[in-house]
C-alpha cells in the first residue's frame, strides 16, 4: 500500500490519500469479518454439540461399568443391590446419574439451545443388569440450534453403544 500512496502522493501532491486507503483497507477487513463470524458460531455449535455428546456416551459406559463392577462383590459383601445400583436419568435439557434411585451422583445441564429427544420416554432410568446389558434398546438425539446435523446414541439389548452423526 506505500508504494501504490507515493505513486499516488506524487502524482496528486496531497497527503489526504493515506486516510482514504485505510478507509477501503478497513472497509475491507469489516466485509471479512461480517463473513467468518457466523462461519466461526456454526463452527463453535457444531464443536460443542460433539463435545456434549462424546462426554454423555462416557457417562453412559461409566454407568455400565459400574454396574458391571458392583456384581462382583464377594458374596455376603455385597451393599443392597437397590440401594447402590447405578442409573442414568434423562431429561430434555441434561441428564442426572444416580445411586439408586434417591441419591444424586452427578447432574449435568445442556448448554443453552441443545436438547435431547430419546425413543422411549426420557422418565425412564436407564439400568445396566451385571452383565452390562440393558432391558429395551433406544437411541438418544441430542440438537443444537443451527447445527444441521445432529448427534444420535444409539444403545442396544446387549449394552453395545456407539455415537452416529445424523442429518
Amino acid at each position: 500500500m506505500a508504494g501504490l500512496s507515493k505513486l499516488f502522493l506524487s502524482r496528486r501532491g496531497s497527503s489526504g490519500f493515506l486516510l482514504l486507503e485505510g478507509m477501503v483497507v478497513a472497509a475491507a477487513l469489516a466485509v471479512f469479518a461480517i463473513l467468518a463470524v457466523p462461519q466461526a458460531v456454526r463452527m463453535y455449535r457444531e464443536a460443542l454439540l460433539e463435545y456434549e455428546a462424546v462426554q454423555l456416551l462416557h457417562t453412559i459406559r461409566h454407568v455400565q461399568a459400574l454396574s458391571r463392577n458392583a456384581a462382583a462383590w464377594p458374596e455376603g459383601m455385597a451393599p443392597q443391590r437397590g440401594d447402590h445400583v447405578p442409573l442414568l436419568r434423562f431429561s430434555r435439557t441434561g441428564y442426572m446419574v444416580m445411586r439408586g434411585r434417591r441419591e444424586v451422583v452427578q447432574s449435568h445441564t445442556f448448554p443453552e439451545g441443545m436438547t435431547m429427544v430419546s425413543s422411549i420416554s426420557l422418565s425412564h432410568l436407564l439400568r445396566f443388569d451385571p452383565q452390562g446389558i440393558i432391558d429395551v434398546p433406544f437411541s438418544l438425539r441430542l440438537r443444537m440450534e443451527g447445527c444441521a446435523r445432529e448427534r444420535q446414541i444409539v444403545l442396544s439389548l446387549s449394552g453395545r453403544c456407539r455415537l452416529d452423526r445424523v442429518g
